[in-house]
């Protein structure tokens, strides 16, 4: 490669990794609310570099000292989701890991025995498998567990005296990941 070309190949690698990353941190946050504000801003990004290109100063200085204090925005009013969302970084299903054979068995093992006890006792309950499409929508009105799935948690879930006592549980890989009220 002459060296007159790294400059622009060098450019390249560059957009194509921050192209990834932004695409990658979208996926991560689909669904949520903190992706509509993403989105938001994307298009705000584009509105900046456009106004750079077409040397709109105006327009240019107030999208630049808008990002200068947006920053500070995004984190106060999102700090939940940025917590979250940092946390699950750690975990091994960010990148859609999916169950195992012996995992599965096991997750319906532990539903259908909690199932199998409320069913003596005559308590409906309400489990919803998160599969393909996100249920982020009902996930964040309810009480976050985040925990690994068992018959025993389920049961404590729809006991009437069990003070998280609920409508319903969204499962999410094998974990019981919130329960929600309506």
């Amino acid at each position: 490669m002459p060296l007159s070309a790294w400059p622009i190949a060098k450019a390249v690698i560059e957009i194509l990794i921050l192209w990834i990353a932004y695409y990658r941190i979208l996926i991560f946050f689909e669904g949520t609310r903190a992706f509509q504000v993403l989105k938001g801003i994307s298009y705000l990004i584009l509105a900046l570099l456009l106004s750079q290109a077409l040397h709109l100063e105006v327009l240019n200085w107030l999208l630049r000292h808008f990002f200068s204090i947006w920053i500070i925005v995004v984190v106060v009013i999102f700090q939940n989701e940025l917590r979250s969302g940092l946390a699950r970084l750690g975990q091994q299903h960010l990148f859609n890991v999916s169950l195992g054979e012996v995992e599965i068995g096991a997750l319906i093992h532990e539903i259908a025995e909690a199932v199998y006890k409320l069913s003596k006792s005559k308590t409906g309950c309400l489990i919803v498998f998160e599969r393909k499409i996100k249920l982020n929508m009902y996930i964040e009105s309810g009480v976050i567990l985040d925990c690994k799935m068992s018959a025993p948690l389920l049961q404590s879930i729809f006991m009437t005296s069990s003070p998280i006592h609920d409508g319903g549980v969204v499962v999410r890989g094998h974990c019981c990941r919130r329960h929600f009220s309506e």
